[in-house]
């Protein structure tokens, strides 16, 4: 099955992050597109997830840790983790 990747920023979003927050969890990252230019930003660890493993191997180049899963079964690695900020 093939995807669409998505490779995009959403400004209203982005300016939306805490400048105080270090470590992100950018829920359906895409490419890593938000995730990469909120590591410019100043944000030290941005993980993401996303469903299409065609979109975590780009997004593995710019973030910091990619899963792939499907969030209607969740029940993943991140029970115990903590983000200063979730988008």
């Amino acid at each position: 099955m093939s995807f669409l990747i998505y490779s995009g920023i959403n400004n209203f979003v982005f300016e939306s992050v805490p400048s105080s927050s270090r470590s992100l969890l950018d829920v359906g990252c895409g490419d890593g597109s938000l995730g990469a230019c909120l590591k410019k930003k100043g944000i030290q660890s941005v993980t993401g997830i996303t469903y299409s493993e065609e979109e975590a191997i780009i997004a593995r180049k710019r973030l910091d840790e990619v899963l792939v899963m499907d969030l209607d079964e969740f029940d993943g690695p991140l029970n115990t983790r903590q983000f200063d900020c979730i988008v």
